[in-house]
């Protein structure tokens, strides 16, 4: 406040905050004392209770607008259809986890060496006494070479007839 640090008259936040009394008890105090003796601030100070008034007056005239009821209604209906959209869309993510899942096991998996035996020898058993190319690279880059050259390889089953 400009009284407290000496000043003569008070400033006009000083004013406005009388006038809307936001000071303390002191502070409204010590300006209510100021004013009864400052002709001059005491005259801003009816100024700006004057624009206020005036202020509030020109807004009373402006048409109060209610919020339309069926606004509200329209913008519930909107929520309920985003949320119901939401809700339908969380299976496919739950599908894309459980296949992120088990590509997971699978490479983990494939980390072991008891796995890539397994895979290999299924590989092995599934070519027969011949596995193809496609096959003999995959029981490779398994790192199981032994698998193609063991003697006791059985040959494919061959399917049952219906």
């Amino acid at each position: 406040m400009s009284v407290l640090a000496g000043s003569r008259h008070l400033g006009d936040d000083d004013l406005i905050r009388y006038m809307d009394h936001q000071l303390d008890r002191e502070g409204q105090r010590m300006m209510g004392a100021h004013l009864r003796t400052c002709a001059a601030c005491t005259s801003r100070l009816e100024g700006f209770q004057q624009k206020s008034t005036l202020a509030k007056e020109w807004l009373s005239l402006l048409p109060a607008e209610m919020p339309d009821p069926n606004k509200r209604a329209v913008a519930l209906a909107a929520l309920d259809r985003a949320r119901f959209r939401r809700r339908s869309v969380p299976l496919a993510g739950a599908w894309m986890k459980a296949a992120a899942a088990v590509v997971l096991l699978v490479s983990v998996g494939m980390a072991t060496e008891p796995m890539r035996e397994f895979v290999a020898r299924g590989v092995v058993r599934l070519g027969g006494n011949e596995p193809g190319s496609a096959a003999a690279r995959l029981v490779e880059w398994l790192g199981q070479e032994e698998e193609l050259k063991r003697p006791e390889r059985v040959a494919a089953r061959p399917m049952p007839a219906a």
